[in-house]
């Protein structure tokens, strides 16, 4: 099954990605688009795209994606996807199963080729909004009110001559995403402002005073008081040994904290071709990157992940005769997930570090800037 451009942009895609029309394809089943990875969801923005899709008897396990002659496949695990392009940067998409060949050896199910717009003597482009809310979909049978999301998929692209009758050309695709979702009301338990109170006035000076307040819980409904000071310190206060802390204190609350998820990405590859005679040169660079988290009932504490796709292709193809060709390929591809490190001044309790760190590597990193923090003061 071969679709050109003009198909591609009239078919109505889930989340905008190519990869949802594997399943369509003849000799073909499963569900198609699948989560499961992390950052996963229907759009061109994860670093692992899932498809449960087979060809002919064979395992997803043998899939295979091409992306204008570079396998974007995943090497850790099979029939996964690192890169998913925009369909304003694709040309044509072919889904081919059990069709084995030389070139595309890795594939024992279904062989999906995608290849890329160009640049052409004439200036060319598009620019597009997907747009959509909770309002737009239809109840079910079992749930007629969904909670707030929204989601702005945009793009765009550019493409024409880098220096007219030249046989220079450029081509220039982009796509923002920017979504939330509500993830609905969570049961949280912190402290109570009136022991908040109580320390500010006895140990003003204090790091766990400095904590308290300075990273004190915003955007909680108290619900109920959880603890006073009579069920954490039953026998002692009001006594000096909790220095005088009255009894009716309340301590510890709880509450019901409503928070709204993002996910937010960018995707945008750029392209060069030039032409010499007999020799065609061209270069590809993509470049992906997500942005998921919340909001924290502590919005100094907020998560965020980034994860990040970065491919680069080159290619020299040289016309030796109308039968003969001689093609040298070079291809990189590199996928990360980075978590965001807010490091904390072991003596002021303020971030002394905001740092993009590689997966559980920031606790070790925050470990050691703590230390030489310290050690400057």
């Amino acid at each position: 099954m071969t679709l050109e451009s003009q198909a591609v942009a009239n078919l109505p895609i889930q989340g905008r990605n190519l990869v949802a029309l594997t399943a369509l394809a003849p000799g073909v089943t499963g569900l198609g688009l699948v989560g499961g990875s992390p950052g996963s969801a229907a759009d061109n923005f994860s670093t692992e795209t899932q498809v449960n899709a087979s060809a002919n008897g064979r395992g997803s396990v043998g899939n295979m994606y091409v992306v204008y002659g570079m396998d974007v496949t995943s090497d850790i695990r099979p029939g996964v996807l690192n890169l998913t392009p925009n369909p304003d940067a694709i040309q044509e998409i072919a889904i081919q199963p059990n069709t084995f060949s030389v070139e595309y050896g890795r594939a024992s199910s279904v062989q999906t080729v995608m290849s890329s717009k160009y640049g052409t003597d004439q200036f060319h482009g598009n620019v597009s909004d997907y747009y959509t809310y909770q309002g737009f979909w239809a109840g079910t049978e079992f749930l007629h009110r969904y909670k707030p999301f929204h989601s702005n998929n945009f793009s765009g692209s550019v493409g024409g001559p880098v220096i007219p009758h030249h046989q220079f050309f450029f081509f220039f695709a982009i796509e923002p995403l920017r979504s939330s979702a509500s993830s609905g009301s969570s049961s949280q338990t912190f402290e109570d402002a009136a022991f908040t109170q109580f320390a500010q006035q006895n140990f003003p000076n204090t790091v766990g005073t400095h904590l308290l307040t300075k990273y004190a819980p915003s955007g909680a409904t108290v619900t109920s008081v959880a603890k006073t000071a009579a069920d954490i310190f039953p026998t002692t206060c009001g006594t000096a040994a909790t220095a005088n802390l009255p009894c009716n204190t309340r301590m510890i609350d709880n509450g019901v904290f409503n928070a709204s998820s993002f996910r937010n990405g960018l995707q945008w590859n750029t392209r060069i071709d030039k032409y010499f005679g007999k020799d065609r040169i061209y270069g590809n660079l993509y470049r992906t990157t997500l942005d998921t988290g919340g909001p924290s009932v502590r919005p100094a504490f907020s998560s965020t992940s980034r994860f990040v796709t970065d491919s680069l292709q080159a290619n020299e193809t040289h016309t030796i005769s109308p039968t003969t060709l001689n093609e040298a390929i070079f291809g990189y591809l590199h996928t990360a997930q980075l978590s965001l490190a807010r490091c904390i001044n072991p003596r002021s309790g303020s971030p002394h570090a905001q740092i993009w760190l590689r997966g559980p590597a920031w606790r070790r990193s925050c470990a050691i800037r703590a230390r030489v923090q310290s050690a400057q003061l």
